[in-house]
């Protein structure tokens, strides 16, 4: 297993290149996409190389160096999420003249998903296109491609014929996801080195449909079920391994809903704690859900096998923006999912979004009323509703005349010019990247609770944790109040000097980081 960079040139038979951010990422976590493609090549005796440039801090300039240390025989895989990201893809690949001749360049993820047309069409550089999920579709390429037989027997990619952009049969999603091998870990010595969680999937997809979310539909484009789980065994046998193999005692489950509000979701969930509880692993761990999925008795036999961190999707505080997002979820549930967690001892990092394309000026002032009453729901990062193509949101606003396209971006037009103001300006705030370190920190910092030695270590790091949090949603909501003041009364020429306020608030909690 290769686990580290270095300045020797190898060879292989297949790249995998998670590109570069165009900003600093809000937590680094290993790519496990990437880990489950290198996993299932190596069993059929691919050579494969994994460069994870978010994880690794990789420029997009080292991030080439990286590439050209490497001569590669068939294929080159990109993973892209964001239209940011797959624009650095282009960028690497302008670089990298020489070393395409010969060598197949091909994308998968969300990103080129959605796109293929449009990406085919416009960029003759790029030959293939994975739809949907990975592992046996890209295989079959990369196994097409190296016996030089007919790519239009594989299903479930895009690619170009004769000018013209063709769409494969659909493949059908993996239906026992205890078939896969355990994804290949090769940067995970500089993951335990830097204190990151060591990420893990328990299941794959969402049965739910949230008007703004790409992913039921991302699985909805392959026959099967829109979402499937590995056995409670099959997922501890990998904790185990990992904790045995490499000390790790930090997990961060990725599952886009580890529970949801089902039945059969709860046994799975408490299946697999009993297992980590009979195995007397002492291991920490984080998950993500709904409120809905918030049930006391769940989450506390979670909580013994050591859940102490809920990535909760609260999204909002205005029932109407919850019916618009087709949340399927009340302000009620809300509540009184933060009140189990509370109970519980268990941290919440909330999900928020802060106005939807119908949004009113009065609803906003009432959102943030919300956040001020139930500070849990405050999020550590700011968001604005982005337009992700190929979701219900995006059908939505084109049927309206309200969906902006300019290029691979999607926006829209809100009805209020008061709300519109205020999103172009929350816009400008994330691409200024004035949160980016102290965000960054603040995630190393939360997740090292699960990598802690001793009860009263874990006691010192949450207080930390909850000093900083408390820190930065205080200068959230000064902000946000103050933009809608100045928006109110037309005082745009102080936005610049709010924005400095910011930095300096912002400078002070890095102060604040180290000293504590």
């Amino acid at each position: 297993m290769n686990t580290q960079y270095s300045d020797r040139e190898c060879n292989v038979d297949v790249l995998l290149v998670n590109p570069p951010p165009s900003i600093k990422y809000r937590y680094k976590v290993e790519h496990l996409g990437m880990g489950y493609l290198a996993a299932v090549l190596r069993k059929k005796n691919f050579q494969v190389k994994i460069i994870d440039a978010p994880l690794m801090g990789l420029s997009l300039r080292e991030t080439v160096e990286e590439i050209l240390k490497t001569k590669i025989s068939l294929i080159m895989g990109f993973s892209v999420i964001t239209p940011e990201a797959f624009y650095n893809v282009i960028e690497i690949l302008n670089f990298l003249t020489s070393i395409k001749e010969g060598v197949y360049i091909c994308l998968g993820g969300y990103f080129p998903t959605f796109w293929f047309k449009e990406i085919l069409e416009r960029f003759k550089e790029i030959d293939f296109i994975v739809i949907s999920e990975g592992e046996i579709t890209f295989l079959e390429l990369a196994t097409t491609l190296h016996n030089g037989k007919d790519i239009r027997e594989v299903k479930g990619i895009a690619y170009r014929e004769n000018g013209n952009v063709i769409l494969s049969q659909p493949r059908p999603l993996i239906k026992v996801l205890d078939e896969l091998p355990f994804p290949d870990r090769d940067t995970i010595e500089h993951v335990i080195r830097e204190g990151y969680p060591v990420a893990i999937y328990s299941s794959r997809g969402c049965k739910y449909s949230c008007t703004f979310c790409q992913i039921s539909n991302f699985y909805r484009l392959c026959p099967g079920p829109r979402w499937r789980t590995r056995s409670a065994t099959n997922v501890v046998n990998e904790i185990e391994f990992l904790n045995s193999m490499w000390g790790v005692k930090s997990f961060l489950f990725v599952d886009d809903a580890f529970i949801d509000a089902t039945k059969e979701s709860h046994v799975r969930a408490c299946e697999i704690a009993a297992e980590i509880i009979r195995r007397k692993l002492k291991i920490r761990f984080a998950i993500q859900c709904r409120p809905d999925a918030v049930e006391k008795e769940t989450l506390r036999i979670l909580s013994e096998a050591g859940l102490y961190l809920v990535f909760l999707g609260i999204e909002s505080g205005i029932e109407r923006s919850l019916k618009y997002f087709k949340k399927g979820i009340t302000l009620s549930q809300i509540r009184n999912s933060i009140r189990i967690l509370n109970e519980l001892g268990i941290e919440i990092n909330a999900g928020f979004i802060l106005s939807d394309p119908n949004t009113a000026w009065e609803e906003l002032k009432k959102n943030l009323e919300f956040l001020k009453e139930v500070r849990e729901a405050i999020p550590i990062e700011l968001y604005t509703l982005k337009v992700l193509k190929g979701t219900e949101l995006e059908n939505v606003l084109r049927r309206e005349n309200r969906l902006l396209v300019s290029v691979f971006y999607l926006g829209f037009y809100s009805d209020d010019p008061k709300v519109e103001l205020f999103q172009r300006i929350i816009g400008d705030y994330g691409k200024s990247g004035l949160s980016a370190e102290v965000i960054s920190n603040f995630y190393k910092i939360l997740f090292s609770i699960g990598n802690s030695n001793n009860s009263l270590e874990e006691k010192r790091m949450q207080k930390k944790v909850e000093t900083i949090a408390e820190s930065i949603k205080d200068v959230y909501m000064f902000f946000l109040e103050e933009l809608m003041r100045h928006i109110d009364k037309g005082n745009l020429k102080e936005i610049s000097s709010l924005f400095n306020n910011l930095s300096e608030s912002f400078h002070r909690i890095s102060k604040q980081m180290e000293e504590i």
